[in-house]
């Protein structure tokens, strides 16, 4: 199919789907944490955890009604996103 899918699932809550940007905040925590005592560290990780969270369902909600206003769109042209053929890619070896 044209269509590619990198992750098993294209849950973006499921924790599989990642942003350049998820591993860049990441990644600064980490780096802004390894001299901290490790209490301070863990609620430097769970803060984060917890805004990336709160994001990852935010932009799964919007993605949500974007997909639904953009089928009714398509629905009022008449035309059937179901019934629409993939171009079939050569497989490479």
């Amino acid at each position: 199919m044209a269509r590619q899918q990198l992750s098993p699932s294209e849950d973006v809550e499921s924790g599989e789907l990642l942003t350049t940007e998820q591993v860049r905040r990441a990644v600064g925590v980490v780096v802004a944490a390894i001299t901290l005592p490790p209490r301070v560290r863990r609620q430097l990780y769970e803060d984060e955890t917890d805004r990336q969270t709160y994001y990852a369902r935010r932009n799964a909600s919007a993605a949500r009604s974007h997909r639904t206003t953009r089928r009714r769109k398509l629905a009022k042209l008449g035309i059937d996103p179901d019934k629409i053929k993939s171009l079939e890619l050569p497989k490479s070896q």
